[in-house]
């Protein structure tokens, strides 16, 4: 098992790395690198990538995906 500060590390590295990826317009890639974060690793890292995710779908013109992932953020996130 990791440690959280090491978990934490991870988490903000996939989130970093999802962002570049995104610039870069590989929405997609992005995506699959911020579907990695999990609620139980970081709910806000989770919160955030989920949002994120939203913003993809919707620069590939996928409304159905950027509500699905809208609606995966909880309210206590």
């Amino acid at each position: 098992m990791e440690s959280n500060e090491a978990l934490q590390k991870q988490v903000e590295q996939w989130f970093n790395d999802g962002l570049v990826l995104a610039s870069q317009g590989k929405f997609e890639e992005a995506i699959a690198v911020w579907h990695q974060i999990r609620r139980e690793d970081s709910s806000t890292g989770y919160a955030m990538a989920q949002t994120n995710i939203g913003i993809a779908f919707n620069k590939q013109g996928n409304v159905d995906g950027e509500i699905a992932a809208y609606r995966n953020v909880r309210r206590e996130d």
